[in-house]
């Protein structure tokens, strides 16, 4: 897909590899500082209890600290700019622009 011009999406984080809560939020936190750094961040993760409980709590504190958590495909067919705007929301401004942290 890299080679076509077909969108994907290449795991940044494994979110539950180490399914505990301390390692999950540890591995949330890697997510999020990529999300800052490269403008988004791509996390997978299991359906496991642990994982959504944890990923839940984390997602209701994201605008709060400048964060939207956006869907995939978005990240995929991120703007011309490099970053990612949440759908129905554009950002003129950089500064201004939220970052993306995404969960599959």
């Amino acid at each position: 897909a890299a080679g076509q011009t077909v969108p994907y999406g290449k795991a940044d984080v494994s979110i539950d590899a180490v399914p505990t809560a301390l390692e999950i939020d540890r591995a949330l936190g890697r997510l999020e500082a990529l999300a800052r750094e490269n403008g988004n961040a791509i996390g997978t993760a299991s359906a496991l209890p642990i994982s959504i409980e944890r990923i839940s709590q984390w997602a209701k504190t994201l605008q709060n600290r400048g964060l939207a958590l956006v869907p995939l495909t978005t990240a995929m067919l991120k703007s011309k700019s490099g970053q990612v705007d949440p759908p129905g929301r554009s950002h003129k401004n950089p500064s201004t622009r939220p970052y993306g942290a995404l969960i599959e």
